[in-house]
């Protein structure tokens, strides 16, 4: 039995308690996936071109989201230090700051990559970079040069969490839709519940070796 409730809570703490990416704070517009997920608060520059709020463990910020659909994102080239497309990655400073105005917080930036991965950048940490490949659309091209860029850390697929075409919403549909989801909280419970369970089932066994 104790060996059966171990393995348990191993397996019950071992699911993640969320995804890296979560919605940013909401406005009056939301937007949704084509499954009624939700991205995050939406904020519209133009007819079918919004910015779009997410949120990270590294930040919060806005990411360009061209058109709803087919639900394409703006792009940018990744850079690396190294000949393969690996190691620490890098984006131009003007490329962040031209897509993700207006933003939470001026020392960090949101940009997705054209593998659909999402990458959060600091804006303050800009320096020459010796770069030996980018990666591009097509795939990682190896070329050279130098140019001033800022570290960009993979927060996570974008494509693997959202499906498009995307949708525009009130953030009271998105509230009335809301449902509650097993998190951090419901994990705890269950656990504590395993605990209880096992306590009065220990408490038993005592009892009918006493007698």
């Amino acid at each position: 039995m104790r060996i059966l409730l171990a393995t348990s809570l191993l397996l019950l703490f071992a699911i993640p308690a969320g995804a890296q990416i979560t919605p940013g704070p909401l406005g009056p517009f939301a937007i949704v996936d084509d499954n009624g997920k939700l991205l995050g608060g939406a904020d519209a520059i133009r007819e079918f071109t919004w910015f779009v709020s997410l949120s990270t463990p590294q930040g919060t910020g806005f990411l360009l989201l061209l058109n709803l659909d087919p639900g394409e994102f703006g792009t940018n080239a990744i850079r690396f230090p190294t000949t393969d497309c690996s190691g620490q990655a890098y984006t131009l400073l003007a490329t962040v700051g031209g897509e993700f105005y207006p933003a939470f917080d001026g020392d960090f930036g949101l940009t997705i990559g054209p593998n659909s991965t999402l990458y959060a950048v600091d804006t303050l940490n800009e320096a020459v970079l010796n770069y030996q490949s980018v990666l591009i659309p097509g795939g990682c091209l190896v070329t050279s040069g130098s140019h001033l860029a800022v570290p960009a850390d993979p927060v996570g697929d974008l494509a693997a969490e959202f499906t498009p075409p995307f949708h525009i919403v009130t953030a009271s549909q998105v509230q009335e839709a809301s449902v509650p989801l097993l998190g951090s909280w419901s994990q705890l419970l269950l656990a504590l519940a395993l605990v209880l369970a096992f306590g009065a089932y220990d408490r038993s066994r005592r009892n009918q070796h006493a007698l």
